[in-house]
């Protein structure tokens, strides 16, 4: 046995202390969080019901982004759609995707990148094939006049081919 391993076998114990020190690390840890997650409330609740004062609402905020159906969100916003290429309106506060606005990859859904018009917006090869598949958007940006959002375009770049793309709002 060459000296090296000799040192090896003589250090055995050093695996079985950071075993030891992991899973006492490990049962720490478990038990913090289950202390942190206990209801401190449960016994702080039973008291207003029993002098009979009505129960308070529960949900709280969760309630309060939680649309009925019919009912409209208070604000839209415009969201990147990453490695999809397009462009997501999203209702706040409830954040349903309400539309998504295909800016750099074909849809067949809608027929962005499939007409022979929109791949001339797009971008063709000389044998009316698409120069670019792949897209990578960011950075939404809304336009506005005089300090104020006015709705009319967005704008939306592509950061894998270097495009950017305007995107009439008022279309939609």
């Amino acid at each position: 046995m060459s000296e090296q391993d000799k040192k090896n076998e003589s250090n055995g114990g050093g695996v079985l202390a950071r075993r030891r020190f992991m899973n006492t690390a490990a049962l720490a840890g478990l038990s913090i969080g289950a202390i942190a997650c206990t209801d401190k409330a449960a016994s702080t609740a039973a008291a207003p019901a029993a002098s009979g004062a009505a129960p308070a609402h529960s949900g709280g905020a969760a309630n309060a982004t939680h649309l009925k159906p019919g009912e409209l969100d208070t604000y839209y916003g415009l969201w990147s759609g990453g490695h999809t290429g397009d462009v997501r309106v999203l209702g706040l506060p409830s954040g349903r995707e309400i539309h998504r606005i295909p800016c750099f990859n074909p849809d067949a859904l809608v027929g962005w990148g499939v007409t022979n018009e929109s791949k001339k917006v797009m971008g063709t090869k000389a044998d009316g094939s698409l120069r670019y598949t792949v897209a990578d958007t960011h950075h939404v940006h809304a336009s506005y006049k005089d300090g104020n959002y006015d709705g009319r375009y967005a704008w939306v770049n592509d950061k894998i081919n270097s495009r950017i793309a305007r995107i009439r709002l008022d279309y939609l």
